[in-house]
C-alpha cells in the first residue's frame, strides 16, 4: 500500500508492531535526569559527590544607595557519615512569624542584618529599581538592606508565610 506526499512522490506505509513500555522505568529515568539537573546526583548517578547546599538570596544596599539582590548557595560540607553542615554564625535573637495568605508589605528596609528562613509560602520581592526575585520554602534570605531604597514583598500562593528570623550579631 502506498501514499503520495504533497509533491506527488510515492511513499510506502510500513506496519509497526506495538511496543510495550514500562512506565515505572520511564518515571525512574525522568527522576534521575531531574536529580542530575538539580545537582543532587552526578552524571553517573552517584549521590553525595556534588556539594549539598541551600539556596540563598542576599538582599543588600548597593553603592547607589538602592536595594539589590544576588542569588547563590550556602554550601554544606560533609562533616561525618552522611551529615552535611555549614559553618556557624553568631546570632543574638531567633523568632518565628506567620503572615496569612494574600499578605504583602509595602516599601521598607530590613530592620537589622538577619537571615529570614521561609518554611511555607512563596513570595515575590521587588526593589525600588524594579528588580524582582522569588522566595520559596527552603530558601534563605540574607536581608542586609538596612539603609537606602528598601524593598517590598507579596505572597504569591494561597499558603501563609511562615518564617524564622535569625538576627545576626
Amino acid at each position: 500500500m502506498g501514499i503520495q506526499d504533497g509533491a506527488g512522490a510515492p511513499h510506502e506505509i510500513v506496519a509497526v508492531e506495538p511496543v510495550s513500555v514500562d512506565m515505572n522505568k520511564v518515571a525512574t529515568t525522568i527522576d534521575v535526569i531531574s536529580q542530575v539537573c538539580e545537582g543532587r546526583l552526578d552524571a553517573e548517578g552517584h549521590r553525595g559527590l556534588t556539594p549539598m547546599a541551600f539556596p540563598v538570596v542576599r538582599l543588600y544596599t548597593g553603592a547607589d544607595g538602592q536595594s539589590h539582590f544576588e542569588e547563590g548557595t550556602l554550601d554544606l560540607p560533609k562533616v561525618e557519615g552522611t551529615a552535611h553542615r555549614s559553618r556557624s554564625w553568631r546570632a543574638t535573637q531567633v523568632s518565628f512569624e506567620e503572615s496569612p495568605p494574600g499578605s504583602s508589605l509595602d516599601w521598607h528596609r530590613a530592620p537589622t542584618r538577619q537571615y529570614v528562613i521561609t518554611l511555607t509560602g512563596t513570595l515575590e520581592f521587588e526593589t525600588r529599581l524594579g528588580e524582582k526575585f522569588v522566595i520559596a520554602p527552603g530558601t534563605i534570605l540574607l536581608a542586609e538592606d538596612t539603609e537606602g531604597g528598601g524593598h517590598k514583598w507579596r505572597l504569591m500562593d494561597d499558603r501563609p508565610w511562615r518564617r524564622v528570623y535569625v538576627i545576626l550579631a
